[in-house]
């Protein structure tokens, strides 16, 4: 979570969440909460944040416009696993290509697999 630790904040994630206050909205699949929660308790068990830090994080993560999309079974076994397997990328960051994919939305990324397998399935990287 860049947005989380200071010392992995960028410009581009700064603008993401400079958007999300703005009018912008962001989709995320189910696992988003999951991966969030479990990024600040890493964080918290290896002394970069405080138990409190962690809560307070979440509290301000709840003021954005993120609209949190379940996905079937039945998704998860033919369309995300599809895409896994197409490009590489975890069933976890496939559930995110999956739902940009679905949705036509772009994807907001740094990371240089993902975009890649997004741009190859005609995927836009979100611009703020």
């Amino acid at each position: 979570m860049p947005a989380a630790f200071d010392d992995e904040s960028s410009e581009y994630s700064d603008s993401i969440f400079e958007s999300l206050a703005g009018d912008a909205e962001a989709l995320t699949p189910a696992i988003w909460a999951s991966e969030v929660t479990n990024a600040l308790r890493v964080a918290e068990i290896r002394g970069r944040i405080t138990a409190a830090d962690a809560n307070n994080f979440l509290l301000d993560l709840e003021t954005y416009p993120v609209d949190i999309v379940p996905q079937s079974l039945d998704d998860v076994r033919q369309e995300v696993l599809g895409i896994s397997r197409q490009t590489g990328l975890t069933v976890y960051d496939a559930s995110y290509l999956f739902l940009a994919v679905a949705s036509g939305a772009p994807i907001a990324s740094e990371d240089e697999r993902m975009l890649s397998a997004a741009q190859a399935l005609g995927v836009d990287r979100f611009l703020p």
